[in-house]
């Protein structure tokens, strides 16, 4: 049941990452915030999944690692510029510019990190017990 409730709070706040930049695009921001979008929503996917990232910095230089994360910065720009022209077109077709402030978009997108990583727990840190799966030991 408690996993169910994590589930579905990490998908909330995987939502606010998309809503965050979806309302940058509707309250006419310049694509230049796209860049910035694009890094909270790669720390996003860090905070989620924190064991798919290598522990030693020597392993970063990896052509492996190199163009695996190369990819994951793509994928992130492309779902920021996405989400960021959706809102744009909303705004476009309903003829208006929602009056938000730049903290808007940005506090939402900012306020999933670090409830998507005190989601997340120790459970992906080097040398953290493993999770309880709730099994009994004989």
């Amino acid at each position: 049941m408690i996993g169910l409730i994590k589930h579905r709070i990490s998908m909330a706040c995987t939502g606010l990452l998309y809503i965050g930049a979806m309302l940058a695009g509707l309250a006419g921001f310049g694509w230049g915030l796209i860049l910035a979008f694009t890094v909270i929503f790669f720390i996003g996917l860090a905070a989620q999944s924190p064991d798919i990232w290598p522990e030693r910095a020597a392993d970063w230089l990896r052509g492996e690692t190199l163009s695996r994360n190369g990819l994951r910065i793509l994928i992130q720009l492309l779902l920021v510029t996405f989400c960021f022209s959706v809102g744009r077109g909303i705004g476009g077709i309903a003829g208006t510019v929602a009056p938000l402030p730049l903290g808007v978009p940005l506090g939402l997108a900012l306020l999933a990190l670090p409830i998507t990583r005190l989601l997340r727990g120790d459970a992906g840190s080097p040398g953290a017990p493993a999770p309880d799966t709730g099994a009994k030991e004989a």
